[in-house]
């Protein structure tokens, strides 16, 4: 359950600094998750009373354990905007936000460890992840003879506290997926979005964003220390999923036909990211110790191209039709993979984007 307050406030200067607006806002966050479990393997409690020998599954009050996270929360927000001009502004804010804690359901098989992992009770708990931040920008709508351009430009700095990581290992012949807290984690990037309209048919937006994002310290169970089985410090892993560099560039343009025969407009999306990870820990433990990259956890450069073609009010009806193909290059990359070969599993893993899909879709409007 979730019970909030909020409040916010915008207020416009006067005089000298006519054109300065402030803006604030403020809010309060209660929450509280529970879980209860009832964990049975072989006949012996895996929570509750670990161990403890129960002859019905069914009926295995030893076996019960409740957990509950709950913490309250402060968000809140505050920055100016000043315009220059009617038509560019420019703005500074800072920020705080947070990530609601919560409970790990299948985090049971760490109590079984052989030895046992130090404090693997934790691990059915998360706390809160708060983040703070610091954000500049500009924002433009001018023209340059008979074009019209928008822009808008930001830069940004985040700190994490808390930092909430998935994490995947194994115990044995089971595998736990657990929500844990790094102790910090930073992020700083920037973004640009520039459209041009040299007519009022024909517009294209360019968007490039820039992000670095690491973890700090925190402890990692895929990488225990083999006589005590507790978990490793690590730190400076970045962020899965998260590419260093994105370009897209979206055409749009509305064909000049007589209005008898509908509206046409065609739009093609050309997408660019850079390399990334696949997960939290980019590389595999040999059977002597050292750390070698893993070839699954990581995708190359990837680009996609999509196209788009509706045809509304279709000769002045009611129907609209509507063209798309995604992926037109049929481009192969992974969105999920890793080198199980090591646990319990003894596999590995990979997982795949969509192909290249091509339709139509008819709609009436009543």
């Amino acid at each position: 359950t979730s019970r909030a307050i909020f409040a916010n406030l915008s207020y416009g200067f006067g005089g000298s600094l006519e054109g300065l607006t402030l803006n604030a806002g403020y809010r309060w966050t209660h929450d509280r998750r529970a879980l209860t479990l009832y964990q049975v393997t072989n006949g012996r409690c895996v929570t509750g009373a670990t161990g403890t020998t129960v002859a019905n599954p069914a009926q295995a009050d030893p076996c019960r354990a409740d957990f509950v996270a709950k913490a309250n929360s402060d968000a809140y927000t505050v920055g100016f905007d000043y315009k220059l001009s009617p038509g560019t502004m420019v703005y500074i804010s800072h920020r705080q936000s947070y990530r609601a804690g919560g409970t790990n359901p299948l985090a049971a098989p760490a109590l079984l460890a052989t030895p046992p992992i130090p404090d693997a009770i934790s691990l059915f708990r998360y706390q809160p992840e708060t983040l703070r931040d610091v954000e500049l920008g500009l924002k433009s709508d001018f023209r340059l003879g008979e074009w019209s351009l928008r822009t808008n430009i930001a830069a940004y700095y985040q700190w994490l506290k808390d930092a909430q990581i998935n994490q995947t290992f194994g115990v044995g012949t089971a595998n736990v997926s657990a929500l844990v807290n790094a102790a910090s984690a930073k992020i700083k990037g920037a973004e640009i979005d520039v459209t041009v309209a040299p007519t009022r048919d024909f517009s294209v937006l360019m968007s490039y964003a820039y992000t670095s994002a690491k973890y700090g310290a925190f402890l990692d169970y895929s990488r225990r220390d083999p006589a005590t089985n507790a978990p490793t410090r690590q730190s400076g892993r970045i962020f899965p999923f998260t590419p260093r560099h994105k370009l897209n560039v979206n055409a749009q343009w509305t064909v000049p036909v007589d209005e008898s025969l509908g509206k046409i407009s065609g739009s093609m999306n050309w997408a660019y990211k850079s390399s990334i990870i696949l997960g939290l820990v980019p590389f595999i433990t040999l059977p002597n110790g050292a750390n070698v990259f893993d070839g699954e956890s990581r995708e190359r450069a990837t680009q996609t191209i999509d196209l788009n073609v509706d045809w509304r009010e279709i000769f002045s009806s009611s129907f609209d039709l509507g063209l798309y193909v995604t992926n037109l290059t049929n481009t192969t990359f992974k969105i999920g993979g890793a080198s199980l070969i090591n646990s319990s599993l003894g596999v590995n893993q990979r997982m795949y984007n969509e192909p290249r899909m091509y339709g139509a879709t008819l709609r009436y409007s009543f």
